[in-house]
């Protein structure tokens, strides 16, 4: 029995073992079944102070008047660390300055709600927005048919 040679296919005419890979033969574009939903919901928008700033009027709210010094003691700050906070709290009208101590102003004590210990600083806006989810589920399922109908 005489024994034929098949002849190979080969990569730019060079056989070897670097050409045995794996190759893209086609690539197919695949169109899923999908659907754009309008949900509408609320979100709560910070950005009036900070949250160093935050707790420097909480406690404002239960010590006012407590002398500047004390009130940078309490929460570990230096002279620079407390002006910076300050500005932040002053310039908007929230806290004011008298006498080397810090005292809420009007406005910052409406930042408070009636009776409440923290301060209300955001805004909850509602928003609206379009998007889209694919409706293909690749979680097994028993089928339904509709031979009933």
């Amino acid at each position: 029995m005489i024994s034929q040679k098949r002849p190979t296919l080969t990569l730019n005419g060079h056989p070897g073992a670097e050409d045995d890979r794996p190759f893209d033969l086609a690539v197919y574009d695949v169109l899923l079944p999908c659907r754009r939903f309008g949900i509408e919901h609320k979100v709560a928008v910070l950005g009036r102070v900070s949250l160093t700033a935050e707790f420097v009027l909480r406690l404002l709210k239960s010590a006012d008047g407590i002398p500047e010094m004390d009130a940078a003691e309490f929460f570990g700050f230096d002279r620079r660390d407390m002006a910076f906070v300050l500005s932040e709290i002053e310039g908007p009208g929230y806290v004011e300055r008298r006498e080397g101590r810090l005292w809420l102003t009007s406005g910052g004590l409406a930042l408070f709600p009636q009776g409440a210990a923290q301060p209300q600083l955001f805004d909850v806006e509602k928003r609206h927005e379009n998007v889209g989810f694919d409706l293909l589920s690749l979680a097994p399922v028993d089928p339904k048919f509709l031979d009933e109908f």
